[in-house]
């Protein structure tokens, strides 16, 4: 047992108490007595020193007369699960599973979580698979009385303060001040957490971890790294990549192959303990790490957010109604109960309740994808895979990192802009032609057929790839996953896996979910059929893990 932790909270007349029953990798802080905060051990407590209210990392509990508030940070950098027991105390825990096993209180799916999982990938706003157990919002408070808790997002305003019109900042300069701020990060995480053993970093080749990559290199700490790339064949071009840069900053690597027996296995023994948490389609590190339990990990989750992945080139002024969360509701609405959507409907907008159209963000989009999508999933994920590891280092969870980054111009951030700027602050040579653009987003991402089109020789690459993609649908339907040509740009081949190894573990959940009323019949029917590629898969692996949790 790795990083997990569980108290009990007890709300009075007088002041309430906080009991710890567990505590495996956290430190708890307080001022005193009425305010503590919970971190994992390798975090600063941000917030003691009693700047601004929510600039904290971690959770923090105010116990007061009456009841007990307890706070998420923004990044929701710990997530958090809650239920009462049978004699009207709380508990609150990192890891859900402790929760159900806990046995104080009878455990009933929710239909509405557990639809939201299947589409989704992950709950909306406080909710989970079951009724009686609730999550924390990322940036939310929630109160506890003695015979109930309500939970509300608190203002995000503090992260708006400033705003760097374009012609008083340079793209330039703002790289310069932002690396500054990521080295000394990087340095004081990594000297803290120096206990002689090489520290796991799953390196891409993107920019994202190239970005992590030339900061260690620059400090002279690449050293410190034990370097991984997984995909389904060493020759993918993220680990032709990957190996490359190790080989340049002299830091050993090898690759972890996904195999349908990988996937078979997080399914069976890793995913069913966290109530869909996350998923068998995103297992693969959690294997990585079950098989080097002794080991730290470097993680770069919340990079995405911070650096403009979900960034539109342009403000838009829209309004939360805008977001795709409620256009990918409607496409399934025929495919949902009518309690199920309007439930899901009310979730998003609580979810997105503090959203302005006046923040420097490009779009409702954007705001999603920072302040609910990313720590329902990627920080979630970081949370199963700090239960597995000795060690969990994330030195993007940055407050003042965060506000930077929110306060220069959109069109700084589109396209990752200023990612790249960093990178070619810190060392160009890591954005040379000898080291190829690994993402799609190099290839394809925002253009449409017609742009594409209209320029075939500079969209070369497009062009490949909707051909290699293309034909490799055909011969999917035709002649099945063993017979498609080598698709350089993907990592992981869900479809395939799907067919080969889960076709017959998908009839039978979805037919179990179907007659237990979890799904209804319509859903169950556009599942049934796997696809030779897209996004649908992944919710065809959410189904599974469902039904093995209901299993459970």
């Amino acid at each position: 047992m790795k990083h997990k932790f569980l108290v009990k909270i007890k709300p009075s007349k007088k002041e309430g108490e906080l009991i710890v029953i567990k505590n495996h990798g956290f430190s708890l802080n307080g001022i005193d007595n009425s305010l503590i905060y919970i971190n994992r051990k390798n975090d600063e407590a941000q917030g003691l020193d009693g700047s601004s209210e929510n600039e904290f990392i971690g959770i923090r509990f105010e116990l007061k007369s009456g009841h007990i508030k307890v706070s998420s940070d923004i990044f929701g950098s710990i997530p958090m699960y809650f239920l009462q027991d049978k004699e009207g105390d709380f508990l609150l825990s990192n890891d859900i599973d402790l929760l159900v096993k806990s046995k104080n209180v009878s455990l009933e799916c929710d239909l509405s979580g557990c639809n939201q999982f299947i589409i989704f990938g992950h709950t909306i706003y406080d909710r989970t698979i079951y009724k009686k157990i609730k999550q924390f919002p990322p940036a939310a408070n929630v109160v506890f009385t003695r015979d109930s808790y309500s939970v509300e997002k608190y203002d995000k305003s503090f992260l708006f303060e400033s705003v760097l019109p374009r012609n008083e900042v340079s793209i330039c300069d703002l790289g310069a001040q932002i690396s500054s701020i990521l080295k000394k990060t990087f340095y004081d995480k990594l000297n803290d957490h120096d206990n002689g053993k090489q520290v796991l970093f799953g390196l891409s080749g993107g920019l994202d971890s190239r970005l992590t990559l030339s900061l260690l290199h620059d400090l002279g700490m690449s050293n410190k790294l034990a370097l991984f790339t997984y995909g389904f064949d060493i020759n993918i071009l993220e680990a032709q990549t990957a190996k490359k840069l190790a080989g340049y900053v002299g830091a050993p690597w090898n690759f972890y192959e996904l195999t349908d027996k990988k996937y078979l296995g997080a399914y069976e023994d890793i995913i069913p303990n966290t109530h869909c948490s996350t998923s068998t389609a995103h297992a693969h590190i959690l294997n990585y790490l079950s098989d080097h339990p002794e080991s730290s990990m470097l993680s770069t989750y919340f990079t995405d957010a911070l650096f403009g992945y979900a960034t539109d080139e342009h403000k838009r002024y829209d309004t939360l109604y805008d977001c795709d969360y409620f256009s990918v509701l409607e496409h399934f609405r025929k495919s949902l109960s009518p309690d199920v959507y309007h439930c899901t409907y009310h979730d998003i907008e609580k979810a997105l309740s503090t959203y302005n159209p006046n923040m420097n963000v490009s779009s409702v989009n954007e705001y999603k994808y920072i302040f609910e999508r990313t720590p329902k999933f990627h920080i979630a994920l970081m949370n199963e895979q700090s239960k597995l590891s000795e060690n969990i280092i994330n030195p993007f969870c940055n407050i003042e990192l965060l506000k930077l980054l929110l306060s220069i111009p959109v069109e700084y951030r589109y396209d990752k802009k200023i990612l790249k700027q960093i990178i070619l602050e810190i060392n160009p040579h890591f954005l040379s032609n000898n080291f190829s653009d690994t993402s799609n987003q190099a290839v394809y991402f925002r253009k449409d057929f017609k742009t594409i089109l209209k320029s075939i020789a500079s969209n070369f690459g497009s062009v490949v790839l909707l051909m290699v993609r293309g034909i490799n649908a055909l011969l999917f339907k035709l002649l099945g996953p063993d017979h498609l040509l080598f698709d350089k740009r993907a990592t992981e081949l869900h479809s395939s896996v799907l067919h080969r190894s889960f076709s017959s573990y998908l009839s039978d959940s979805l037919k179990r979910l179907e007659t237990n009323g979890i799904i209804t019949p319509g859903l169950s029917s556009e599942l049934a059929v796997i696809r030779s590629f897209g996004n649908s898969n992944l919710m065809r692996f959410h189904a599974l893990d469902l039904d093995r949790a209901m299993r459970k």
